[in-house]
């Protein structure tokens, strides 16, 4: 026997280069690469779900160790932070801190104060109403203006006489004339200037003032802004009385 066919037949006997044992190495090398992939995999995935959940448990801004808050008492709203951003870019106005370390009270609203004044309008208006009541004056001389954004005729001087509580001539042309009733040519009675007052209060004017005589009570000045968003809407009236009959 040559010695290859030796060398074949001592091969097959001790079994190398058999087809089992090239077989079992293909399949141990398989499961090398599935474990290799499936680890790869499994790595994969938990890095993705650590990623997705950071945002739940790790804060966004974190506080430097220096600027921890102080503990908050009870009552004690907590202070808002400026959160820190990038040069350039726009961020929302914050609360500034306290530097009182307290909460500070809220200021009454400017309808409350508004409702307050009004008040004190309404009683010295009916204080000065009871005085001029009092003197029981129906037939007098009075000057007269009116103050306006209107035409000239508005806001001349007059001379106002009234007779009986009614208005009978101004300055001194009598009778008055047909076209008294329009906005320039009408000239209230004193006591009608109280209604005057009246009607801004009942209206809730942004701006009311008035002066009243100390000795008779009827008004002397009246200036009245009724509305704060509208132009030129401002009115002011001035008597004196003249002479009493």
């Amino acid at each position: 026997m040559s010695s290859a066919a030796t060398k074949d037949v001592i091969e097959l006997e001790q079994g190398s280069g058999t087809p089992d044992k090239i077989d079992n190495g293909a399949k141990n090398k398989r499961k090398r690469v599935t474990l290799f992939v499936l680890l790869c995999f499994v790595a994969a995935f938990v890095g993705t779900a650590i990623f997705l959940a950071r945002p739940w448990w790790t804060p966004k801004n974190p506080q430097s160790p220096a600027s921890h808050s102080a503990p908050i008492s009870p009552g004690e709203s907590p202070q808002s932070t400026p959160s820190e951003s990038s040069p350039g870019t726009p961020t929302e106005a914050t609360a500034e801190p306290s530097t009182s370390g307290t909460t500070p009270r809220p200021t009454s609203s400017p309808t409350k104060d508004r409702l307050q004044t009004l008040s004190k309008l309404q009683s010295e208006l009916d204080a000065a109403k009871a005085l001029w009541s009092e003197r029981n004056i129906q037939t007098y001389n009075f000057s007269y203006k009116r103050v306006c954004f209107c035409l000239e005729d508005c806001f001349r001087d007059k001379l106002v006489q009234v007779v009986d509580g009614s208005v009978v001539a101004i300055n001194d042309k009598s009778p008055i004339q047909d076209n008294y009733h329009e906005p320039c040519t009408h000239v209230p009675t004193l006591d009608e200037l109280f209604s005057v007052i009246q009607d801004a209060i009942d209206f809730g004017a942004v701006r009311l003032d008035v002066e009243y005589d100390s000795g008779y009570g009827y008004p002397t000045w009246i200036d009245i802004d009724h509305e704060e968003e509208m132009v030129d809407d401002e009115i002011s009236y001035s008597a004196k009385l003249e002479e009493i009959y």
